[in-house]
């Protein structure tokens, strides 16, 4: 079980995003008139320093001030914690949109080697206050019904989900 102290009082609802394909895409070869928008440095498992091309979801940050207003909100990613740091730090540099964090080892592995996000792990949260944003359907397929699938994001810099994604939640409030 994963304690998840609330953070804002009078707000109950928690929102959860994935890391990536969601709110940011790796970009992991070099794409001629595709240059990624930023890069970031990481260290790498062995301690080596890498550095690595990152593309920011549009409208992210006004997502994410958005969803505060009603949310806690989580970013719940089966990525490794040194690599999701690095990518949350750039989005969120004052640590003021993004609550809490999640990684690899929260979620839990199947069979097959993939990573499930099953929202029972998280102590103290009423599943019926919980919503996921994702963009791979199996990752919450332990609660589908808390799920809100999101297109992957890879290079589009006219996506717009996140814009979606905000009169969505504003209509269900």
């Amino acid at each position: 079980m994963i304690e998840l102290p609330h953070t804002k009082p009078g707000i109950k609802k928690t929102i959860i995003f994935d890391l990536d394909e969601t709110l940011a895409h790796y970009v992991r070869e070099k794409n001629p008139g595709r240059e990624p928008d930023v890069f970031l440095n990481i260290k790498g498992q062995s301690g080596k320093e890498i550095t690595i091309g990152i593309n920011i979801r549009p409208y992210t940050r006004e997502c994410l001030e958005k969803v505060n207003e009603d949310f806690e909100v989580v970013v719940f990613t089966a990525s490794a914690k040194a690599y999701a740091d690095v990518i949350l730090d750039y989005i969120d540099p004052e640590k003021k949109l993004i609550q809490h964090r999640l990684y690899r080892d929260h979620c839990i592995k199947s069979s097959g080697d993939v990573y499930i996000k099953d929202l029972r792990v998280l102590k103290g949260r009423d599943l019926k206050d919980l919503i996921i944003v994702d963009n791979a359907v199996y990752s919450f397929g332990a609660q589908l019904s808390n799920g809100i699938p999101i297109t992957p994001f890879k290079y589009d810099k006219d996506d717009r989900e996140f814009i979606f994604l905000m009169n969505y939640l504003k209509r269900i409030k």
